[in-house]
C-alpha cells in the first residue's frame, strides 16, 4: 500500500476515522524545500533536523531568517526562532508577546492540538511564522497584538532548556 494513503477504521456504527500516517523526517524535509526553496537543511540526523531560510511576511515587509528544529522523538519538540533582524521589544512595553521566555516564538497552543507530527510543517509552520512575523511588524505600529491566540508563559512541551 502507497506510504501516503490514509487508512480507515470502522469506529461504531456508520463512524469512520481517518487516521494519517505521521511523515517521516525525509519526508518533511523534503516538502519543506520544496514548497520553500530558500531554505536549507543545516543539521539532520534520525531524530531531528533543523532547516534556516528567509520569509518575508508581505511585500513591505522585512526579510526574516528563522530556524525550525523539529525532533521526533517522545516529545515530538518543534522550536521555532528568528535569527535575523533581532525581534526587539516595542518602546514602552517590556516583552514581545506571543513568544516563549522570549526566544522562539509561540505559533500555536499544544493543548488544542493546532498542530500535531501528523501535518506537514510547510503547510502550517512556515505560514503560521510568516502570520506571526505579520502581526509583529503590526504590533510594533499600533501596540496592540492582533494576531490573536493563548498564550502561557512557558513552552508546555519544554522541560529542557537546551538550544540548537
Amino acid at each position: 500500500m502507497d506510504q501516503f494513503k490514509r487508512k480507515m477504521y470502522l469506529n461504531g456504527p456508520n463512524k469512520w476515522l481517518i487516521r494519517v500516517k505521521v511523515p517521516t523526517l525525509a519526508e518533511q524535509s523534503h516538502s519543506l524545500l520544496e514548497a520553500y526553496p530558500q531554505f536549507t537543511v543545516v543539521h539532520s540526523n534520525l531524530n531531528e533536523i533543523i532547516w534556516q531560510g528567509s520569509l518575508q511576511p508581505t511585500e513591505l515587509s522585512l526579510s526574516y531568517t528563522v530556524k525550525i528544529l523539529y525532533r521526533r522523538n517522545d516529545k515530538q519538540k518543534l522550536k521555532v526562532w528568528v535569527i535575523s533582524p533581532a525581534l526587539k521589544v516595542r518602546e514602552g512595553e517590556s516583552k514581545i508577546p506571543h513568544m516563549y521566555e522570549q526566544d522562539r516564538l509561540c505559533l500555536y497552543y499544544p493543548q488544542a492540538r493546532e498542530w500535531t507530527p501528523r501535518k506537514w510543517i510547510h503547510k502550517t509552520i512556515v505560514p503560521w511564522i510568516c502570520e506571526w512575523l505579520y502581526y509583529y511588524e503590526i504590533w510594533h505600529v499600533t501596540g496592540e497584538w492582533l494576531g490573536g491566540g493563548i498564550h502561557g508563559e512557558a513552552d508546555p512541551e519544554s522541560e529542557d532548556k537546551e538550544d540548537v
